[in-house]
């Protein structure tokens, strides 16, 4: 849903019609895209900033870098 960017952000609900509220974040009032929701918003960093740090991963900063890192590792250990 991520790479098709079909998450029912507010932005995408919008553009399908729906009128009901804004587009603003209910965490920091920024505009809600799926790059914000997953990425920007302050709690989010914070949220995965802690993630991070208890696996040990790296720095993610955006979906394709996220996807790219996240899935190759996992590909790699479904065809062993």
């Amino acid at each position: 849903m991520l790479l098709k960017e079909s998450v029912l952000t507010k932005d995408n609900l919008i553009k399908r019609g729906w009128r009901k509220g804004n587009d603003l974040c209910q965490f920091c009032e920024q505009k809600e895209t799926i790059q914000h929701l997953f990425f920007d918003c302050p709690l989010v960093r914070f949220t995965w900033t802690v993630v991070i740090c208890a696996f040990g991963m790296n720095q993610i900063k955006d979906m394709r870098h996220m996807l790219s890192s996240w899935i190759q590792p996992c590909d790699k250990l479904q065809n062993n």
